[in-house]
């Protein structure tokens, strides 16, 4: 998901409190926000996969190898409330598609165990979301839906973005797309209908993708050639240089990463 900032040039936007009461009450808020993130930012992730990065080998080696995030002087609380809003989006749409599908809106826990079998799953529902964890190889993500329509059975996956961006969508973006090739490859779907919503408007694009076999043997390769690098302790090739994901915004190893080598 990528992000970008407007500066509010007004002449009012500098003004945040009319009292010493209301600023010392801002003050509270905001450093026990930054305090929170902080916490979160320095949290270990699970030695597993991240589909939503798996683009980057080298950033999936560090989760691989339990390496902790870089330390984070001020966590950026923006950031941090387009996600929340994010998934307030995600949890709306999902709400009415389950609704309007009905059955149609299909149990992830049961296609799995009878699409699936090459993979051992532990799932747990977290409302209309399926959180996934697959054993081997190690990977975990989260589901936005599994759904029938038109008599075939595609991946929901939701994205938001920003209102400019969107007028500019048309199919889903290149950064999207092995995310979604990860997902279809472990859950055995070879379709996936990608819905993109407009944060600030509501907005709605959506796209199909088909998985090739070629996407499927791109996946299982990097998992393979990952977990070779992590077996030898070799640090992969990092992303090319200038990369627009390649920063410390997006990366929770972007200064470890400097630390071997581009």
């Amino acid at each position: 998901m990528a992000f970008r900032r407007v500066k509010d040039t007004s002449p009012l936007s500098g003004i945040k409190y009319n009292s010493p009461e209301s600023k010392s009450f801002l003050d509270m808020y905001e450093s026990n926000v930054s305090a929170a993130l902080a916490e979160q930012e320095q949290r270990i992730p699970s030695k597993s996969f991240a589909p939503s990065s798996i683009r980057c080998a080298r950033q999936q080696w560090f989760r691989l190898r339990g390496t902790k995030p870089d330390s984070v002087s001020c966590p950026d609380a923006t950031l941090k409330f387009i996600a929340d809003i994010g998934t307030h989006c995600h949890e709306s749409v999902q709400r009415k598609l389950s609704s309007f599908l009905g059955d149609n809106w299909l149990d992830v826990e049961t296609y799995l165990k009878f699409h699936a079998p090459a993979y051992k799953y532990t799932v747990h529902k977290n409302g209309y979301e399926t959180q996934v964890r697959v054993e081997d190889p190690p990977v975990r993500f989260s589901c936005d839906g599994l759904i029938e329509f038109n008599g075939k059975v595609y991946l929901l996956e939701i994205k938001t973005s920003e209102a400019g961006a969107m007028k500019q969508l048309v199919g889903p973006k290149p950064e999207h797309l092995d995310q979604i090739m990860c997902y279809c490859t472990l859950m055995d779907v070879h379709d996936a209908m990608v819905l993109y919503q407009d944060r600030q408007y509501g907005e709605c694009k959506c796209f199909t993708y088909h998985l090739s076999d070629r996407d499927k043997a791109k996946i299982v390769n990097t998992f393979e050639e990952v977990q070779s690098y992590v077996n030898r302790n070799i640090v992969p090739p990092a992303l090319p240089v200038g990369d627009k994901w390649c920063n410390s915004s997006y990366c929770k190893y972007f200064k470890s990463c400097r630390k071997w080598g581009m």
